[in-house]
């Protein structure tokens, strides 16, 4: 079968969009800081991440910075939780955007939080 004169620009184009998916970002989170006079201290991290990978990946540096159990914190970019499963890609996270981290409190009625932004 004889090769399109189109196939070398297909490819091209393809090698281009793969490596565009596959391109690092850094993100910036936003959280407590590990001050013991004042719990409320905001600290921002510098987090370099793939587009495609699940964003999980994010919550374990940052559990593995804070030394915190993971299940004691909820991460949001632009008001959204972020989801485990969930990509920079997905959900629109670009170089140079803020994640923040909200400490899980444990209230009277079970919910709330304390926002750390």
């Amino acid at each position: 079968m004889m090769e399109s004169k189109y196939e070398p620009l297909i490819e091209k184009k393809k090698k281009e969009k793969e490596a565009e998916e596959d391109e690092e970002i850094i993100v910036k989170v936003i959280g407590f800081g590990d001050d013991d006079e004042d719990d409320d201290v905001e600290e921002l991290v510098l987090i370099p991440l793939k587009k495609t990978t699940p964003l999980v990946s994010l919550k374990r540096q940052v559990n593995d910075l804070l030394a915190v159990p993971s299940h004691t914190y909820r991460f949001f970019f632009e008001g959204r939780k972020i989801a485990n499963k969930d990509t920079a890609e997905s959900i629109g996270l670009a170089d140079g955007d803020t994640v923040y981290v909200q400490l899980k409190s444990e209230g009277l009625f079970g919910g709330g939080g304390c926002a750390l932004f």
